[in-house]
């Protein structure tokens, strides 16, 4: 594990004991091999039962037949079950993206007032911002207009331009876009960017707000399907349907 995956750790640990946090856990506990796993268990034992069985009644071929029949009704149960694995890891995502959206969102606890206050305010950075960026003329202008005013929400402690700029990082690439900055540029950019980000992170966000945003982007991407888990089912009924024939 590197740096960069201890950090976010740390920040997600910071939630331990909460729903949000369990909810978090119940994701990264899931393997989508669950219901193979059970299948392969529950189905060694049938055929071992249905093998132990003595007596002039239990032909060999009957006792295939027999494993034949039990193989099939697992599959069809596990099938079943591993879609039905997949949709609820899925509705956690979603449900968790939500639950974090909203608490990310502060707006949501502010009155009508407090809300239209920070709207005048963050329309008064947007243009304080884009007036800056105008008149830069290349990609290095950029990066130290966007490092003036990182240092300046470290000077004056000014969490809420901070947050502005928190969530308007895109405003600098659009600008990079429009003087046609490449190459060398770009990855200055890209770095630059990374590290106002973290640093901005530190300023403005508070413990549970990073650990909020370290969970979102570790979910982001994450989706199930019983696909896998299904294919492993297949291949093991083939296999028994071969042996036991």
């Amino acid at each position: 594990m590197n740096g960069q995956e201890n950090a976010v750790n740390e920040h997600i640990e910071y939630l331990k004991g909460t729903d949000t946090y369990s909810q978090y856990k119940k994701l990264t506990e899931y393997t989508g091999m669950e219901a193979s796993q059970a299948f392969f268990s529950e189905l060694d034992k049938e055929i071992e039962k249905i093998e132990a069985l003595e007596g002039s009644l239990y032909t060999q071929e009957g006792k295939n037949a027999a494993i034949r029949e039990k193989t099939q009704e697992l599959a069809d149960k596990h099938y079943s079950e591993g879609d039905q694995h997949a949709n609820q890891y899925n509705q956690i995502v979603m449900d968790l993206n939500k639950s974090l959206e909203k608490k990310l969102a502060t707006d949501n606890d502010m009155s009508e007032f407090e809300a239209n206050k920070r709207l005048l305010r963050n329309t008064e950075y947007q243009g304080k911002v884009k007036n800056e960026l105008m008149f830069a003329r290349s990609g290095r202008q950029v990066l130290e207009i966007l490092s003036d005013m990182v240092n300046k929400v470290e000077v004056t402690e000014n969490k809420a331009f901070g947050r502005y700029l928190l969530n308007n990082l895109y405003l600098f690439s659009e600008q990079m876009d429009k003087i046609g900055a490449e190459g060398n540029e770009r990855a200055l950019l890209a770095g630059n960017l990374a590290n106002n980000k973290s640093k901005l992170e530190d300023l403005v966000l508070s413990k549970s707000d990073r650990a909020y945003k370290a969970m979102q982007e570790e979910i982001k991407n994450k989706w199930a399907s019983g696909g896998a888990s299904n294919q492993l089912i297949k291949m093991r009924i083939e296999r028994i349907m071969n042996k036991y024939k």
